[in-house]
């Protein structure tokens, strides 16, 4: 019981006792009103606001608090002061002001208590303080009532007013003795921190103005400009309603539905509510505000109804005429296109929403602030306890509350509360359960989460009895009770089942967010490390090789550097273990010296120590040796002191007792092995060894094991394969003692695994037939993977996976990567990025990595995670570009594996490769584009060829290659066997496909074909097998892609429920085109895309079905890159914005671009340059003003070009769709525009001019006779007269060469495909002036390799954006001189005026009488 409040003890806050007053009246107010509502704080420094903080209530009501740290109110003016708060305090919040409540050290005097009463009647400043008929509550706290309230909220009393307890010298002290403790020292350095996926997720759950980085982390990975930019061209365009044509009904559904609901803005709002998020904790809050909470709530159900509501509009009922059935089943062309476009267009939004489904992600990653607790995982020399100081540094160097505990100060059986209790020295009177109060009060004061973190639960010695229930019932309090708690353990990865109860962390969709394992340095930071490593250690790399993967092993780059330090040094073949013995003669040198030891007498002074300490570890079971027993037999105090300056030992206390410890458990474990071999020189001892109780007790019997026989096993393996070889392991029948084996087959250094080369690879393949060990061995080949000289590189590994099954594979290497993507920060991605810089770079590699990284890439081809294989694809597309004969060998190999998924990708890379060489690069013309197109005739065309297929993409990829091979070299094949790589084929793959009686079996729309694929996709290769038809060839096409599914081995007992998780994370995630798809999806599509091929070689499919291209093709293998993003209109199209609107609108006149159509020296290129077509919109909002203008270029042959001149001026409006638009090409690849027969449409169109029209009569079965239809009854009938009258219309009809054409590719195939819809130079004009076109552009250029045209492109926002096309004047001038054509431009545009409120707009033309388009036109000639 507190008796008295003793105001002299209040701790100072922030160094006033008057802060701390406040900061206790405030904490005192939120205990006991945190369920009524909000508080807000107020920063008094711009004159105060009358309280020092206000809570509003949930009605909008507020009450204030006002707090003044002294007694007697008639000393020094404190009167005026109260009035004046209370004064400005109602002028602050007005009538919502419903309570005003004074804090003072002091109750009231009666005295006191009559003037208080009545201060709101009294005057300040000459006027009353409070109106006449106010009802606010003057409200008094003193002494006795704030008493009354910290008796009852005794951790805010115990904070307060506890002599240097919990305050922020407390927790620095604490710390300083951890920091400054041996052990540490030898373990942390600030400097060589290194940010890794730790961080980050500490940072998740501490909030501050550190999550703001990671949400914009996020939003660069999302790509919110693009997705925002994206999403508002599409609502635009429905806003604008293009390609609205004849379909008003659902055109005008589908947009009350995206208007009405305000959902046009839904992007724009989610990315406000991010910087708000953002704005909220760059004010350092670590937690959201309810009212944050409740708008992040909202926005996540608003979009979520709106793309369910949304999607709804795919089917066929609800889309009405422009559904893609309606499409299949017209019969014009004209009539398909506009279904088309008009459908696009009303479901851009959605598509835009489907492709950036991570978005609302960024949201739901906010959960993890309203967890207590993070469990680091990691095994031994990862860093966990490296990491673990740098956390609590990082918060107190912040000012804010951390605690650090050591696992193994835990020392006995004791409660865990008790030993906690003990190890923070608390006083006596304290509990647990007291100072996790106080310290949730600490957290909460400094606007933080106080970290609790022990570092190491399995070195406790008693650590089974220790933790136990005791853990989780400390975890489960902090959860409970004390919010602005986190909880932080670290523990080695092989304890987490001892320490943690069964599936701990499965317990509910969140709880996997308290696992964060430490892998040591990855692909993301491992450049970063060594870096930071070798300039502290000054030390100079002069060459790498594949041995720097050993350095993401943290112990081993720091042991290495020490050892190495202050040397020029280069990767040698050595191990961890090589490093130790040259680290510890290091340290012999040092320590003789210091001891004043002369070295050649005392070589193995420091060995023969650390053995005899070695020893007795072993000997006695135990981590740890007895300080006095080890002074009084085995080294004396001095030498003692020596020891433990050079980091090798540690000094320690033990219940009392002295203790001695290594420094690093690993260099510990080493050692004590190393001291087993001592008296083994044969592999008959080693083997009674192995066989004896006591190795089996130590190191095998987990339950009475040794406390260090992780390492000790690890360190014994590697020696023994060291000393004997691995001739011993076939005697070896332990599975434990064989998984240990194994790990050191990978980590022994590569010399010995050379010198036993067969039997290493023979006990890797040994392993590999049991299933189970799959994770296991694909995690130990990343340390040798791309490491040409060591046997078990990628050359193994895929060794074993190219001989597996397909559906076996799946199950074990794509299950794998699949889980592992995306795990550790982007491994995978990073590593295929780096791959793909080092293929880009002119540096000529000395190694085989670069070939073994290939290898890895292609085998990423077998995931069914469409981003992953795309970066696979492009990686290997720039791969093959710098080595194509490598890349063929690839290829080849490639297509011996029984994985479609495979090689249809390599297939496409290579066909990439070859459009971006054959132009550019003349010794690959001469050289390799025959070997290759020859080599993929041989393996997949020639009759009996052994790779042939029907698979329509890898066909058509191959296909395509030898095309541009014939192109170059015609003789390379004789006519007979072009055929043979033509269309229709006749030969090749399986021609007589399998049934699989679905209906029988299975049901029709059972795993493993989805729905929407049984009815749609298939559908799309059999003639009127739209929507949900079913007619008899779409069953039979249906059973034979079930049978191929199966064949390729998809089976429900093994795949079912990991398929049926994959498809509840694509539904979470909200996305059609999964990100990831199913394993029945990927053996689908396998089976579709050969089924496919076989239909149009039999031609049962329409023939005007995918005329070039099959329109499932997902990628384009040229990876075409859109201009630079760059302003180049700088002239403003809107008008003197004080000009009136109306008058700019009606007046406004044409746009002058004359300055656009012809320019010098264009971006710095010699010569005049021609605009052949562009487009300019600009928009300001604020004086509510659009224009957009077309330039269109036509060119004319000489004798049609005044007939047409003159008729396009008489036109006085040649807007809209009058002027033909550049011909689209949907799946045309960019490397294929100007060297594919047929790959792009003919530019060639007729422009009609109307010159004449009468009504004429016509009788029925005459042309342009139709039934008139009449209203009867609510009924439509038709009536046949004999004649009726019609419009007869004459015209005028002039042919004309369009200068540009359209890359019209959807971005919606591929992430990294979103170059579409770029207008181009027209084939006519490339091919004429034999011009050449490069990779990653669509500029092209002439034969002497100058710039030929120029693509310039800039886009703010959708009204604010421009494009051009433009051609070298010579060459256009050369063109017309020699094909005998003239160039014209048609130029039109529109002016708009665009309020927020489209009824604004409409009362802005009707009340103006003004139409609402105010088009403009003009014709220019080129001259």
């Amino acid at each position: 019981m507190i008796d008295l409040i003793s105001w002299d003890k209040l701790k100072p806050y922030n160094s006033t006792q008057n802060k701390s007053f406040e900061e206790l009246c405030f904490q005192i107010c939120i205990e006991k009103y945190k369920n009524e509502g909000n508080f807000t704080r107020i920063d008094d420094s711009g004159g105060g606001d009358g309280v020092e903080f206000y809570l509003e209530l949930t009605n909008g009501d507020i009450w204030g608090w006002q707090c003044k740290f002294f007694g007697r109110f008639d000393e020094g003016g404190r009167k005026e002061q109260i009035k004046k708060s209370l004064q400005t305090a109602y002028k602050k919040h007005g009538d919502k002001l419903k309570k005003w409540t004074l804090c003072s050290k002091n109750s009231l005097t009666n005295e006191e208590k009559k003037w208080f009463d009545n201060v709101g009647n009294l005057k300040h400043d000459g006027s009353t303080i409070l109106p006449l008929g106010n009802n606010i509550i003057i409200d008094h706290w003193g002494d006795s009532i704030i008493l009354n309230l910290l008796r009852k909220y005794q951790s805010i009393y115990k904070f307060f007013f506890s002599d240097k307890i919990l305050d922020e010298n407390w927790f620095k002290e604490k710390f300083e003795l951890i920091y400054n403790s041996n052990v540490i020292k030898s373990k942390y350095l600030d400097s060589l921190h290194v940010k890794g996926e730790v961080d980050d997720f500490i940072t998740r759950r501490l909030g501050g103005k550190d999550l703001v980085n990671l949400i914009e982390k996020n939003e660069d990975n999302i790509g919110i400009y693009h997705f925002k930019k994206e999403f508002n061209e599409e609502i635009n365009r429905i806003r604008n309603e293009e390609n609205k044509f004849e379909f008003d009904e659902i055109y005008q559904e589908i947009k009350s539905f995206l208007f009405e609901n305000k959902y046009d803005t839904i992007v724009d709002d989610g990315a406000k509510l991010l910087d708000d998020i953002k704005s909220h904790f760059l004010a350092d809050n670590y937690k959201l505000s309810i009212s944050l909470e409740t708008k992040i709530d909202e926005y996540k159900n608003r979009y979520k109804d709106f793309y369910e509501a949304y999607i709804l509009y795919k089917n066929s009922e609800k889309l009405k005429s422009i559904h893609w059935d309606d499409e299949e089943l017209e019969n014009s062309e004209s009539s398909k296109e506009k279904i088309k476009k008009c459908r696009e267009t009303l479901l851009g939004p959605y598509f835009t929403l489907r492709n950036y489904d991570y978005f609302l992600g960024t949201f739901e990653e906010l959960i993890a602030l309203k967890l207590n607790e993070i469990h680091i995982s990691g095994n031994a020399s990862k860093g966990k306890t490296h990491i673990s100081v740098d956390i609590v540094k990082k918060q107190l160097d912040k000012n804010k509350p951390a605690v650090f505990v050591f696992g193994k100060s835990f020392k006995s059986d004791l409660p865990l509360k008790d030993q906690l209790r003990s190890i923070l020295d608390l006083p006596t009177d304290w509990t647990i359960s007291d100072f996790l109060s106080i310290l949730d009060v600490a957290g909460r004061i400094q606007n933080t989460k106080a970290i609790l973190l022990i570092d190491g639960l399995n070195e406790a010695i008693k650590w089974k009895s220790v933790w136990g229930d005791n853990l989780e019932e400390l975890i489960n309090e902090i959860n409970v009770k004390y919010p602005n708690i986190l909880f932080i353990t670290t523990f080695r990865t092989s304890y987490k089942k001892e320490l943690f109860p069964k599936d701990y962390f499965n317990y509910d969709p969140y709880n996997y967010d308290k696992l964060v394992r430490v892998n040591g340095f990855t692909h993301y930071n491992l450049n970063e490390a060594m870096d930071k490593y070798f300039e502290h250690y000054d030390i100079t790399l002069v060459n790498s090789s594949g041995a720097i993967n050993a350095f993401s092993e943290p112990l081993y780059l720091k042991i290495f550097c020490e050892t190495k330090q202050g040397k020029s040094v280069s990767f040698q073949n050595e191990d961890l273990f090589d490093v130790f013995e040259e680290y510890l003669i290091k340290c012999n040198e040092n320590i003789s010296e210091k001891l004043g030891k002369e070295l050649r007498f005392n070589k193995k002074f420091t060995i023969n120590i650390l053995e005899k300490i070695s020893e007795s570890l072993w000997e006695n079971s135990s981590r740890e040796i007895d300080f006095e027993y080890a002074i009084n037999n085995i080294f004396n105090e001095e030498e003692f002191l020596v020891f433990e300056k050079e980091d090798l030992l540690i000094f320690r206390d033990w219940n009392n007792v002295e203790v001695i410890t290594f420094t690093y458990d690993l260099l510990s474990g080493y050692l004590i092995a190393k001291n087993l071999f001592k008296s083994i020189d044969s592999e008959e001892k080693l083997n009674e060894l192995i066989k004896s109780k006591k190795f089996k007790n130590e190191l095998l019997n987990r339950k009475i094991c040794h406390p260090l026989f992780n390492d000790i096993l690890r360190s014994f393996c590697v020696l023994a394969i060291k000393k004997f070889g691995l001739s011993f392991y076939s005697s070896i029948k332990n599975e434990t003692l064989n998984d240990y084996l194994l790990k050191s087959i990978f980590e022994v250094n590569q010399k010995k695994i050379i010198d036993n080369k067969s039997i290493a690879v023979n006990i890797i393949k040994e392993n590999f037939k049991d299933f189970k060990k799959h994770n296991l061995i694909f995690n130990l080949f990343k340390n040798t993977e791309l490491d040409s000289q060591n046997p078990l590189n990628i050359d193994l590994l895929s060794n074993l996976l190219f001989n597996m099954k397909v559906s076996d594979r799946d199950l074990s290497w794509t299950e794998y990567i699949r889980s592992n993507n995306f795990v550790y920060n982007n491994e995978y991605k990073k590593f295929l990025n780096s791959f793909e810089v080092a293929c880009k770079s002119k540096t000529k590699f000395k190694t085989d990595k670069v070939h073994l990284a290939a290898k890895k890439a292609m085998w990423f081809l077998t995931s069914t995670n469409r981003e992953l294989r795309d970066l696979s694809t492009r990686a290997l597309y720039y791969y093959g570009r710098k080595y194509p004969d490598k890349f063929l060998e690839l290829v080849l190999y490639s297509l011996s594996i029984n994985d479609p998924y495979v090689w249809e990708r390599t297939l496409a890379a290579m066909y990439g490769v070859v459009m971006a060489k054959h132009s550019t690069d003349d010794n690959f013309k001469k050289l390799f584009l025959p070997r290759i197109a020859l080599t993929i005739f041989e393996s997949i065309f020639k009759k009996e060829a052994p790779f042939s297929t029907t698979h329509i993409l890898a066909r058509d990829y191959a296909s395509k290659t030898i095309e541009i091979g014939l192109l170059h070299h015609n003789d390379l094949l004789k006519p007979e066997e072009v055929l043979q790589t033509t269309a229709p084929f006749t030969i090749g793959g399986n021609r007589n496909p399998n049934e699989f009686d679905y209906e029988k079996e299975e049901g029709i729309f059972s795993v493993p074909i989805s729905m929407d694929f049984s009815n749609y996709t298939i559908g799309r290769i059999v003639e009127g097998g739209h929507s949900y038809s079913d007619p008899p060839e779409k069953k039979k096409v249906r059973r034979q892609i079930y049978a191929r599914i199966y064949e390729l081995g998809w089976n429900e007992a093994e795949f079912n429920d990991i398929d049926g998780r994959i498809r509840s994370q694509g539904y979470r995630s909200r996305t059609e085109q999964a990100h990831t798809e199913r394993y029945g999806k990927k053996y689908s599509w396998i089976a579709y895309f050969e089924i496919a091929g076989l239909r149009i070689d039999n031609k049962l499919i329409e023939d005007n079905w995918d005329r070039f291209r099959f329109s499932d093709a997902d990628i384009d293998p040229s990876f075409p890159e859109r201009a630079k993003n760059k302003k180049f209109v700088l002239k403003d199209y809107l008008g003197d914005s004080k000009q009136p609107l109306l008058e700019w609108y009606t007046n406004g006149g044409i746009p002058d671009i004359n300055e656009y159509l012809k320019i010098e020296k264009l971006k710095g290129h010699d010569g005049s340059w021609i605009c052949l077509d562009g487009f300019i919109v600009q928009e300001r909002k604020k004086i509510y003003r659009e224009v957009f203008v077309f330039i269109r270029g036509l060119l004319v042959k000489n004798d049609k070009y005044e007939e047409l001149k003159e008729h396009l001026i008489k036109k006085e409006d040649i807007g809209g769709r009058f002027l033909p638009d550049p011909r689209s090409n949907y799946y045309t690849f960019a490397g294929e525009l100007y060297c594919i027969k047929e790959s792009v449409a003919d530019n060639s169109c007729i422009i009609s001019f109307e010159t004449g029209r009468k009504t004429v009569k016509v009788k029925k079965g005459e042309p342009g006779y139709f039934a008139r239809p009449v209203f009867d009854e609510n009924k439509i009938k038709f009536s046949y007269p004999e004649f009726i009258e019609i419009d007869s219309v004459t015209y005028d009809e002039c042919e004309v060469l369009l200068p540009v054409m359209d890359y019209s590719w959807e971005s919606s195939h591929s992430e990294l495909n979103k170059a579409g819809h770029e207008t181009v130079i027209s084939k006519e004009l490339a091919n004429s002036l034999n011009l050449i076109n490069k990779p990653q552009t669509f500029d092209l250029f002439d034969d002497k390799g100058d710039l030929a045209s120029q693509n310039l492109f800039y886009n703010k926002d959708y009204n604010n954006n421009h494009r051009f096309t433009y051609l070298r004047k010579d060459l256009l001038d050369k063109f017309l001189l020699e094909n005998d054509y003239k160039l014209i431009w048609g130029i039109w545009g529109e002016r708009n005026v665009r309020f927020k409120d489209i009824d604004y707009s409409r009362k802005f033309h009707t009340d103006n009488k003004v139409s609402d388009l105010q088009i403009f036109s003009d014709v220019i000639e080129y001259k």
